[in-house]
């Protein structure tokens, strides 16, 4: 690790006026950048859910960092079950914060008031702040309802959190009513349908068309939606993340959907052979470990 990355994890804020003061920063810089962030011709490294897994952010950090042109983008879920989530998302601001255009962060569906209160992270900060947990999660919810929603690179290369949306019409929904969408909803009830998608939406081989999710929310969609999708807009791949695999990772689709898992622990599952992707110039895509 470079002594300057170094020094990021070294000072992780702690007290709640220098979260505030992070918080502040870096919502505005989320307020700045569009639903789809377009990335030009450069290197790419895709990062899957960490779920409060510093250690696996602080290893992606240090391997990539220090490739000049390269950029992180990380698709989301850095809070909630994980032992580090405070942790983990202020490392991540910080780093946002000061290289803003190399660190890229989406929302995931815990970025969320009502996920935060059920899975964890409202839990840990109640018990570091005590009764004045309630400031600085509110803070951390308006954050979270400012991330940017995906990415688009140069070679058509989708990236998102959950996964495709699906529209109630026969044709797909198309980037620009994506790019439209208004950012700023805290709790999932005021989420707008295709937002709510992009967060929750699972791929599933064996079924056509889309059927309601199992988790509640959103949906499950085929390779024909799928295809139809990404024809429409023109995609080649789509990265995204929001399912835990042993192995990391899990290709759908002949290998057009590839879905990555970041962390190394996981609730019930250790030992995790956590994954991300390399994107090069030349078009190549590479699966990497984190651990290694």
């Amino acid at each position: 690790m470079s002594p300057q990355v170094k020094d990021y994890t070294k000072n992780i804020p702690k007290t709640i006026s220098e979260i505030q003061d992070l918080l502040e920063d870096v919502r505005t810089l989320f307020k700045k950048e569009p639903n789809i962030i377009h990335i030009s011709k450069t290197p790419c490294l895709f990062i899957g859910d960490t779920h409060g897994d510093f250690s696996a952010s602080q290893k992606v950090v240090e391997r990539f960092f220090k490739e000049e042109n390269i950029k992180l983008i990380f698709l989301g879920d850095y809070v909630d079950r994980g032992a580090f989530q405070l942790e983990n998302v202020l490392f991540l601001f910080l780093l946002k914060r000061d290289f803003p255009k190399k660190i890229i962060l989406l929302r995931g569906n815990h970025e969320e008031e009502e996920m935060n209160y059920s899975y964890g992270f409202q839990s840990v900060l109640q018990q570091k702040f005590g009764r004045e947990y309630s400031m600085i999660f509110a803070e951390f919810q308006n954050t979270f309802a400012h991330l940017p929603l995906s990415v688009l690179t140069w070679n058509h290369i989708f990236g998102v959190h959950g996964g495709i949306p699906i529209s109630t019409k026969n044709e797909a929904i198309h980037l620009d009513e994506i790019a439209q969408l208004k950012r700023g909803a805290i709790n999932l009830q005021d989420f707008d349908f295709i937002t709510a998608q992009l967060l929750w939406n699972d791929p599933k081989e064996e079924i056509q068309g889309a059927v309601p999710s199992g988790r509640g929310i959103g949906f499950y969609f085929g390779s024909d939606k799928f295809q139809q999708f990404i024809d429409y807009n023109n995609i080649r791949v789509v990265i995204r993340s929001h399912e835990v695999f042993q192995k990391g990772y899990k290709y759908f689709f002949n290998k057009k959907l590839i879905s990555i898992f970041s962390a190394l622990n996981y609730v019930y599952l250790q030992g995790i052979h956590a994954k991300m992707v390399k994107l090069e110039t030349d078009d190549t895509l590479e699966i990497i470990n984190i651990a290694s």
